[in-house]
């Protein structure tokens, strides 16, 4: 999920958390949690702790959740649409990376 707009931590059963567990999971979020979304909905920061309590949901199921903010991978400037961002083959790149790691050759 890159900039989900919610993980929806909450509403999801005990059955569909075990279902999710079983395939590994990326959230990818981008370096401004604190900028105003300038909606009548969760903020960005609200948002990654929401899926930070989904990840932890899944993982106690045995899951493989990767929550990731772009800042703590040392790559800034992104906005909520990264793919467009001028640094967006980082981010490609560092997407790509995950994939290659949780597929088989």
């Amino acid at each position: 999920m890159v900039e989900p707009g919610t993980c929806h931590a909450n509403a999801h059963s005990d059955q569909e958390i075990a279902e999710l567990a079983k395939t590994p999971i990326l959230i990818l979020f981008g370096d401004n949690l604190a900028a105003d979304t300038k909606l009548d909905l969760p903020n960005w920061k609200e948002r990654y702790d929401g899926c930070a309590t989904f990840k932890k949901r899944v993982d106690a199921a045995n899951g493989n959740v990767r929550l990731i903010s772009t800042a703590e991978t040392g790559i800034r400037g992104n906005t909520h649409m990264m793919m467009m961002d001028r640094n967006n083959l980082q981010i490609a790149d560092l997407i790509l990376a995950w994939i290659k790691e949780h597929t088989s050759p």
